[in-house]
């Protein structure tokens, strides 16, 4: 049997919690959770084109919705502008 990779759990626990949607930009740092969610096909990855809209995505789904929403962001020098958005 072969070891679980990291993104494999993370999509589990997320899964297992309720998510069922994740919103971000995908590349970078987060090839390994979206090929994790494309091949396990319980949560929909939604891709945005800027960081700033996958944060108020999220925080509007966890508004209307849901008590668990959930945003992913590259790890990034400068890529902290998610961050910024209060939701």
């Amino acid at each position: 049997m072969a070891a679980k990779k990291v993104a494999d759990l993370l999509v589990d626990v997320l899964a297992e919690a309720g998510v069922r949607q994740i919103y971000g930009v995908s590349g970078d740092s987060l090839n390994g959770i979206t090929d994790s969610i494309r091949a396990k096909k319980q949560i929909q990855w939604i891709h945005v084109r800027h960081e700033e809209t996958a944060a108020f995505a999220t925080g509007a789904e966890a508004h209307l919705t849901r008590p668990l929403a959930v945003c992913a962001r590259a790890l990034r020098p400068h890529g902290d502008r998610a961050r910024r958005v209060k939701a």
